[in-house]
């Protein structure tokens, strides 16, 4: 009858362990994030403003984070699923000391993928 119990015991201790141990493997994201579109002039026969979509072969492993490297240049300024909405700060650009600019877009998931896409202020020449 002990031996029973032990086997019982041995058993289902051994299915609780698969069944802890199997939540605990390490999640593999993907290689990199794609930004469309990669590239993106604003100038002022345009709009203000470019609405950017991080793509990847697998799924995305949301929320994203968005970003920018100049924010004085201009922001996101919303953002939802795989789409965000970047407005650039057309006053900043333009001045005689600033007549074109890149600002870099940064995209990441949870994976810690990564993405950029590169907008370009130029006021005079588009």
């Amino acid at each position: 009858m002990v031996n029973k119990i032990c086997v019982v015991v041995a058993i289902a201790m051994m299915g609780v362990a698969l069944w802890i141990g199997s939540g605990c493997e390490k999640t593999e994201g993907t290689s990199g994030l794609e930004v469309t579109p990669s590239t993106w002039t604003l100038g002022s026969s345009n709009a203000a403003s470019v609405e950017l979509t991080a793509n990847v072969s697998s799924s995305l492993a949301l929320p994203l984070e968005w970003s920018v490297s100049n924010p004085s240049l201009g922001s996101i300024v919303s953002h939802g699923g795989s789409n965000a909405l970047y407005s650039a700060n057309i006053s900043s650009v333009g001045t005689n000391l600033v007549r074109v600019a890149n600002n870099t877009v940064t995209v990441k998931d949870q994976f810690n993928n990564v993405g950029t896409a590169i907008i370009t202020l130029d006021i005079y020449g588009n």
